[in-house]
């Protein structure tokens, strides 16, 4: 080993490994000098110095874990290292332990945790995720509470103070050792006016290398010599890197968040925003049960997708949390049933989940993100039936009527339900996936045979026996009719 030698900012520092929600790992490539950079910038802007003590919480794979740990010793102050264990056992008896004064978690791992807990911190700083009213609720009049937003591709590019009122939820900050632009998020060769929204851009000393032994890749998220670019920048080759996060501009320079454009999805030509839709679930679920959003794709009918809420009352690491045990899941109790009704008052009809499936826990990545693609590979194993049924354990209940019995063998058929059987006579058309297009499926079949039933019926009576109930009136009607 040559110790001589010394390395040029130029030269490979380190790799960070970025899961995402996708729990799929990409390696990046950190040089010499854009570790440099990024501390020097994000010791000030992350309230880092010599009387710091920061809780090394976050994997060393994670560019977070640089500003726990190089940040803090280049400032002179102090890293507290707790053991394994205690980081994902007993974080905040670790934290009181080593009287760690500054700590970055995500938001959806502080949410459980009180002041009371850990009252000698003083400096939280949120990443990973977007910030919930939640969180500023209980703690920023506690602490200091600093926002950290970005990639690690950019050696994280934005940071805020959420401090201070009248910051808002939305509001992620200012560029942080970058030039943050805003592109078109259809066109990155075009910035997009100020106050519409676009792709979060950003340039200068912190960005990476690229993507390790994955060039194609590389290519595609850090651009060169886009027009704007060089006009701005009035240097070539110009380089930056998208950030696929949706942002707006404010007058105030501020950056605000709008959510992630893999958050954004399209269920039956309709744009929906999961983040959104996840935010307002937790404005009526009681505090402490975590959520996420997502189409689940049936077992066997994986061209029929459910926007499904998952529900559990607690988060999980751990080798196990790729799979939630559904069958020993928590009963739904009173103050998690009305989620629908309320949901259905703040948003959209398309953008309210049509099921609701109990988790035994949330599983997180490594990094304490939502792992959406455990989650993900869990459901599509299930039928729509079980996916349907997930949320609750009542008794099989079944159709009493004639009527009830023929309407259950057409649901089936209009669902592409298999076994008509199976489907209990209290099970809700449009909790099994059924739309308009499958109501007006349902309506043709049931002429077929006679019974009288329209999409309005389907949609105000969506039970088997409630829809049963009011056909002998709209038989009459028909018999009136033909005569």
């Amino acid at each position: 080993l040559d110790l001589t030698r010394r390395a040029l900012p130029t030269n490979a520092a380190f790799g960070t490994f970025t899961p995402g929600s996708t729990g799929k790992p990409k390696g990046i490539v950190h040089d010499h000098r854009v570790m440099c950079s990024s501390t020097k910038e994000h010791a000030s802007r992350l309230n880092i110095n010599c009387d710091t003590r920061t809780f090394q919480f976050a994997a060393y794979t994670f560019v977070v874990n640089t500003f726990e740990l190089f940040t803090p010793l280049v400032e002179g102050g102090c890293v507290c290292v707790p053991s394994k264990e205690d980081r994902l056992g007993r974080t905040t008896g670790a934290m009181r332990d080593l009287n760690a004064n500054w700590a970055c978690l995500t938001p959806s791992f502080l949410r459980p945790i009180s002041p009371e807990e850990i009252p000698q911190v003083k400096t939280f700083v949120l990443a990973g995720e977007p910030v919930q009213q939640d969180n500023l609720d209980t703690w920023r009049s506690r602490v200091r509470m600093l926002n950290m937003y970005g990639a690690s591709e950019a050696s994280v590019c934005v940071t805020g103070d959420l401090s201070n009122d009248p910051v808002e939820r939305s509001t992620i900050g200012t560029g942080a050792g970058v030039a943050a632009w805003v592109v078109d998020a259809t066109n990155d060769s075009q910035l997009a006016p100020i106050g519409t929204i676009g792709e979060l851009t950003v340039g200068g000393p912190v960005l990476a290398r690229g993507y390790l032994y994955q060039p194609e890749k590389t290519a595609a998220a850090f651009i060169f010599g886009k027009p704007w670019l060089r006009k701005i920048c009035n240097e070539s080759p110009s380089r930056a890197y998208k950030t696929g996060d949706l942002v707006r501009l404010g007058s105030d320079g501020r950056i605000n968040l709008v959510g992630r454009k893999d958050m954004q999805i399209k269920l039956r030509g309709q744009r929906i925003e999961l983040e959104e839709v996840e935010f307002h679930l937790r404005q009526t679920l009681p505090h402490g049960v975590e959520v996420a959003v997502g189409l689940a794709r049936p077992a066997h009918q994986p061209k029929r997708p459910l926007l499904t809420v998952f529900m559990a009352p607690r988060k999980a690491f751990g080798d196990d949390f790729y799979s939630a045990d559904l069958e020993s899941a928590e009963e739904p109790n009173s103050a998690t049933e009305g989620w629908k009704d309320h949901l259905s008052k703040v948003v959209p009809g398309y953008m309210v989940p049509s099921t609701a499936v109990k988790l035994n826990h949330m599983p997180l990545t490594a990094l304490g993100k939502t792992n959406r693609k455990a989650i993900g590979d869990l459901v599509s194993k299930l039928t729509v039936l079980e996916l349907t049924g997930a949320s609750s354990k009542k008794e099989h209940k079944e159709p009493v009527t004639t009527t009830a019995k023929t309407l259950r063998t057409l649901w089936a058929q209009a669902l592409s339900i298999t076994d008509a059987e199976t489907i209990p006579a209290d099970d809700d058309f449009l909790q099994l996936g059924g739309s308009s297009i499958e109501a007006m499926k349902l309506v043709n079949l049931a002429r077929d045979q006679n019974i009288g039933v329209s999409v309005a019926v389907i949609f105000t009576h969506p039970q088997i026996d409630e829809m049963a109930h009011t056909l002998p009136t709209i038989h009459y009607l028909l018999d009136e009719t033909s005569t």
